[in-house]
């Protein structure tokens, strides 16, 4: 009984937090920014792009982790954040909430469905290299991606080519493709594709 007491406290501190105190509801120093939202449901990538959202936010209203225990559960629905909380015992980390969340609303996909959509990726019109490289960046984790050497060779050497054959600039591919890879390596570096795409469009912007 009062386990359940202790988690339903802590449950509706986090959707009604008072105002008081530096720690409970973020003090003095508490932003007005709104706390990134959850769908009930979503994807791996999903999930990593609203961590950092999550983490910036809390980084911008100055929220120390042991206070943002009592507000994480803001950001999924109120039916869900019940479910959660009735196996915890009201001491958890910010981790182990983030870990219990994850585990509440990433749908369970095959790692060839994360792998369809990290080779359908293409550089949108006037997406700025840095953006589209984002992208590919965010999506490859999931697809588990290794050399039969168990290295990230192989991810690193599939993001380069995705990257280059996404572009949508059809001169910009045409130059990355004169750039010739250093030393033992058969291809190009991810960063440095990066780099000299921005700068091939920005010199071409500039004309």
């Amino acid at each position: 009984m009062n386990n359940i007491l202790v988690v339903m406290t802590n449950h509706l501190a986090a959707v009604h937090p008072r105002d008081g105190g530096s720690e409970g509801g973020g003090g003095g120093g508490k932003s007005n920014a709104p706390i990134p939202q959850l769908e009930e449901q979503i994807s791996e990538v999903s999930w990593t792009s609203w961590v950092n959202r999550f983490n910036r936010w809390q980084l911008s209203c100055k929220i120390s982790d042991s206070a943002v225990v009592n507000r994480v559960f803001e950001a999924i629905p109120n039916q869900l954040a019940d479910q959660i909380c009735v196996g915890l015992v009201g001491n958890e980390s910010k981790a182990v909430l983030l870990a219990k969340m994850k585990e509440a609303v990433v749908k369970k996909r095959s790692v060839f469905l994360y792998r369809k959509d990290l080779h359908q990726i293409v550089q949108n019109c006037g997406e700025d290299p840095e953006r589209y490289a984002a992208r590919i960046r965010q999506a490859a984790p999931p697809c588990v991606l290794r050399s039969d050497s168990h290295t990230s060779d192989y991810s690193a050497d599939l993001m380069s080519s995705i990257f280059i054959l996404g572009l949508e600039d059809s001169y910009t591919k045409e130059k990355l493709f004169q750039i010739r890879p250093t030393g033992d390596n058969s291809t190009v570096a991810f960063d440095v594709l990066v780099k000299a795409a921005s700068e091939i469009q920005q010199a071409k912007d500039n004309r």
